[in-house]
């Protein structure tokens, strides 16, 4: 189980981590929002039962994973049963990859690029534009 310092959290931050609905947290910078969502995932990490489960976060940035993540361990809860990353790779880790043998495009694999590999590959079929005729 999670446990925490009493002077760790306000009141509205634990009320915030013991529900048991979703929450949606608005407030400004320097309020303690990080601080919260990391003390909730760490809270719900702590009470999985079943090793089937697990904890889906999506955040903004990969920083943003990593640094909540990074606090969650520094509390002591194991993080096997959680994911977290932005919406981008949720997609392709749970979504695409799994699905893609059912989609008759994809079969044969695919590739995810950046934006730098993306204008290299148009730079290349601009110069050479035989590149990008149908075989």
């Amino acid at each position: 189980m999670c446990v925490w310092n009493d002077k760790d959290l306000n009141a509205e931050q634990l009320d915030a981590i013991t529900d048991d609905n979703n929450i949606l947290l608005v407030a400004c910078p320097g309020s303690g929002k990080t601080r919260t969502l990391t003390y909730k995932i760490a809270f719900e990490l702590s009470k999985l039962t079943d090793t089937k489960k697990y904890i889906i976060a999506i955040t903004y940035t990969n920083r943003a994973a990593d640094e909540i993540k990074e606090r969650i361990e520094l509390l002591g809860v194991n993080t096997k049963q959680l994911w977290i990353g932005t919406i981008h790779a949720f997609c392709l880790e749970w979504i695409i990859r799994p699905y893609s043998l059912y989609i008759h495009q994809l079969k044969k694999g695919f590739r995810v690029t950046n934006s730098y590999d993306s204008e290299e590959i148009i730079s290349e079929l601009c110069l050479n534009p035989t590149l990008s005729s149908p075989m």
